[in-house]
């Protein structure tokens, strides 16, 4: 007995099949309305309709099965690497045997009675066909170049592959001129060959007249076969998607192949949609999305230009299916994350500056005491910055050293105590907090891993007032987008650690700041440009006393908005963006200052009331998302929106203020940090990226399939790369070594690159020679990751051994070509190196990147240092 699982399984087999049954009907019905002659031209016609039709068909029939898509498809993206074999294999068989081919020849023999038969030829019907020879190149390059084939398969196919796209063109010349070809064929010593193909010529004449049942049967013939190999690939398709159960994988595959058969398909996703697919899919969205975006763009029917664009996408991240090894050297080893912690000496010393702090500094070196860490591995440092009260006193009585100086702010007080601590680890917190037992121990863990330079704690709070839980939740909201990031480019000072030879050689912070404010900002944005790694440590908290009512509140806001105004003057970029700051918080000062200025417009001129309004409107719109985490506190969710009013008002009259009193001070702002500048570079590069893809493009994907046919392995060469503030990324080559080579050398040991290097191809030498084999990080420009102009991006195990001084140059993007690139390459030593993009980087200037770009042509002819 069935059960009702099982036949509810059956009902989408069943209304599919009903459907299919349709919509053949109606299609026959179509066909024996209308004459013979016009069935492919009524198509055309109705071309807009069939679109329309399918977009709905395909849309309705995914989203009102959503809990049955869920149940099916995997939540985590499919095995792309499979995706790949069944669309590029089904696309490729599917160009080759496309009616469309057999249209090209067709149309050049009718076209040979012309006079100008070649034009015409190109000027009609092969206008209108050539994207799809384009694209049965691109698949079969794609194929051969990206996919892990053996070579024995890959080798002859690709030679086939290659002569298919090269004398396809060559064999239309020569069917459109078969006349003077065979002309010239009768006067040669073989001119039997001409009068064979005079003989076989004349016996095809008839397609010339050829009558509508015979265009009608060759358009059935073709239309059977791509349908078959439609539904193939499909089929593989959806099982590569992860579709379970068969009834479900056909319902499926009935979906997609009605919703495209009311558009005379082929019978299958196209190329460029297929492209959208594993684009989407290697970009991580997860697979029901994927398919949905793909049969979008399916019905859609977008330009081919287009595809440059998707093919672009395809290869942001082209490990997760394109090679099932990246290729990575020795420098980029893993270093352990715990280590345990070493015997004998200090380990830290925790600075506290105090400045008339005897009401909290006691409970502040109480629970210093009370840490995990035996009290003889760290010291405890309380810099007295001109205090009147007993704070001098309490440090001595709790055992602490005291280091006195005249007052001068917090600022200068941590850089006192740095210059007189004695241990390796700097820890900073404030005289209002107390570490909670476990941080000292935190903090150390964290520092056991050698490329964290600096850790941020959190703050954790024992009142019960509306206020101070109004405080704890902003950080709480803070903490939540921290946690989502590997590193972040904020240390506040209330729980923070620093090693003390980078804190020193970067001068610690600015006394410009001679309050407390945002100077613990600057200095962690000045190691981030560094490419310095900062993290965040949830767990090394520690209890504070929040603001107590709203004056203290809004001064602390305030003054916060005074002093970014001149943070922000010397670092622009994180008026955009910065690990820390909500998004919306930018939002909200804009949209209340909109508010306010909108109504005192409004009082002038009535006509402009709207704009309090969308103001105000918006305002609160943006503070729902802050509201919705506060439901258990209901209390506290009615007063936030107000509360945040505050906030905003009071950070954007700080920021206002702020920026009027520092408008006429002179700043120290690094070249490479100017708005304009950085935003015309940006504007150039992607300038550069696009015209260069649109151009370079199929060059590429030809190399690519060369590579292939070159030596085993993958045509792209995938290797971790150090960016702009020390941020990782994939760069993209073409292979020039044999597979696994970058395994075997240490990256420090090829600076500079040796001569004669036996890991390099035969065909790697030549693009070496003429660096094409960069010609792929154009993609990398295109993302932002790199330039047109900068350092040359390096391994992060040559990274992780700069000086100081080294990690100037990774304030801008590395570049396709700069400094090195054009003073001799791999010729340069390290130091050489280095000297000349540091001083590009402080010599930063558009004109600079010019003067490198029209430099790279004539170093890249002469070929010195290429190797």
């Amino acid at each position: 007995m069935t059960n009702r699982s099982d036949k509810r399984s059956n009902v989408p087999t069943l209304r599919a099949l009903v459907g299919l049954g349709l919509g053949l009907a109606l299609l026959a019905l179509v066909v024996r309305a209308v004459r013979w002659e016009g069935v492919l031209r009524t198509l055309h016609a109705a071309a807009p309709g069939w679109v329309a039709a399918a977009f709905l068909a395909n849309s309705a029939t995914l989203w009102t099965r959503t809990a049955r898509w869920q149940a099916l498809l995997r939540p985590k993206p499919p095995s792309f690497l499979r995706a790949w074999r069944a669309l590029l294999l089904g696309q490729l068989a599917n160009a080759v045997l496309l009616a469309r081919s057999g249209d090209l020849l067709r149309a050049a023999w009718l076209a040979g009675e012309e006079r100008d038969a070649f034009a015409r030829l190109l000027g009609s019907v092969a206008a209108e066909k050539v994207w799809d020879l384009l694209a049965l190149c691109l698949c079969a390059g794609l194929l051969l170049a990206l996919l892990p084939l053996p070579s024995w398969f890959a080798r002859p196919v690709g030679w086939l592959a290659l002569a298919l796209a090269l004398g396809f063109p060559a064999l239309l010349v020569l069917i459109a001129h078969r006349r003077r070809l065979l002309e010239w064929l009768k006067h040669r010593p073989w001119g039997w060959a001409g009068r064979l193909a005079e003989w076989l010529c004349q016996g095809s004449e008839g397609l010339r007249g050829l009558h509508e049942p015979v265009i009608v049967l060759q358009v059935a013939g073709w239309t059977g076969l791509t349908w078959a190999l439609g539904a193939l690939a499909n089929w593989t398709l959806l099982r590569a998607f992860g579709v379970g159960d068969w009834p479900a994988a056909l319902f499926l595959l009935a979906v997609l192949m009605a919703g495209q058969a009311i558009r005379v398909s082929p019978g299958q996703l196209g190329v460029w949609e297929a492209l959208a697919v594993l684009a989407l899919g290697a970009l991580g969205i997860p697979a029901p999305t994927a398919l949905a975006a793909g049969l979008l763009l399916h019905a859609t029917v977008l330009l081919p230009p287009a595809a440059g664009v998707l093919v672009g996408l395809v290869l942001l991240r082209p490990a997760r299916g394109l090679s099932e090894r990246a290729e990575t050297g020795p420098g980029e080893r893993e270093l352990p994350v715990e280590a345990s912690l070493p015997d004998g000496g200090l380990l830290a010393s925790v600075i506290v500056p105090a400045y008339n702090a005897a009401d909290t500094l006691g409970a502040c070196l109480q629970a210093l005491s009370a840490q995990t860490v035996p009290r003889e591995r760290f010291e405890v440092i309380v810099v007295d910055d001109g205090s009147t009260d007993e704070t001098a006193a309490i440090a001595e009585g709790a055992g602490a050293r005291v280091v006195r100086i005249p007052h001068a702010g917090p600022a200068a007080a941590r850089n006192a105590g740095a210059q007189a601590a004695r241990a390796p680890i700097l820890l900073f917190t404030d005289a209002d907090c107390e570490p909670g037992p476990t941080w000292v121990e935190t903090m150390l863990r964290a520092f056991s891993d050698l490329r964290i330079a600096g850790a941020k704690g959190s703050y954790r709070t024992r009142q019960r007032g509306l206020l101070p839980r109004l405080v704890q939740a902003e950080y709480e909201e803070k903490y939540a987008r921290l946690a989502r990031q590997e590193a972040n480019d904020f240390v506040d000072t209330y729980s923070a650690g620093y090693r003390r030879d980078v804190f020193l050689a970067n001068r610690g912070f600015d006394r410009v700041f001679p309050v407390p404010s945002v100077e613990d900002q600057e200095l962690s944005f000045r190691l981030s440009r560094k490419g310095y790694r900062l993290i965040f440590l949830p767990e090394a908290w520690v209890w504070h006393r929040h603001d107590r009512n709203l004056g203290e509140y809004f001064r602390r806001k305030f003054g916060i908005g005074y002093w970014k105004a001149l943070l922000l003057r010397r670092h622009p970029e994180r008026a955009v963006y910065d690990s820390h700051t909500p998004a919306l918080l930018r939002w909200q000062i804009a949209l209340l200052a909109l508010a306010i200025a909108g109504a005192g417009a409004a009082g002038v001129w009535h006509p402009l009331w709207p704009l309090p309004c969308l103001g105000l409107g918006g305002f609160l719109l943006s503070t729902a998302p802050f509201v919705a985490r506060l439901r258990r506190d209901p209390a506290l969710a009615l007063a936030a929106p107000a509360l945040l009013a505050l906030r905003a008002l009071a950070l954007g009259l700080g920021l206002l203020w702020g920026f009027v009193r520092t408008a006429g001070r002179p700043l120290d702002v690094h070249p490479a940090a100017r708005f304009w500048p950085r935003t015309f570079k940006r504007a150039i590069d992607l300038f550069g990226a696009v015209v260069g893809l649109l151009v370079f493009g199929p060059f590429i994907l030809l190399l690519a399939v060369l590579v292939r046919l070159d030596s085993p392995g993958p045509a792209f060469f995938v290797q971790e790369r150090v960016g702009q503030y020390g941020r990782t990324f994939r760069m993209l080559k073409l292979r020039t070594m044999r597979a696994g080579a970058e395994e075997r050398m240490d990256p420090l040991s090829a600076i500079p690159k040796p001569g004669n290097d036996p890991r390099i191809t035969r065909l790697g030498r030549f693009l070496r020679r003429w660096s094409l084999d960069e010609l792929p990080q154009l993609v990398n420009v295109l993302k932002g990751e790199m330039s047109l102009v900068g350092p040359r991006p390096e391994q992060p195990g040559v990274v992780e051994r700069y000086a100081d001084w080294h990690r100037r140059r990774l304030m801008v993007r590395p570049g396709i070509t700069g400094p090195m690139q054009v003073n001799g390459r791999g010729d340069l030593g390290l130091e050489e190196r280095m000297a000349l993009e540091v001083a590009y980087v402080d010599r930063y200037s558009l004109w600079q990147d010019l003067v490198l770009l029209l430099r790279t042509v004539p170093a890249v002819i002469s070929g010195k240092g290429a190797r």
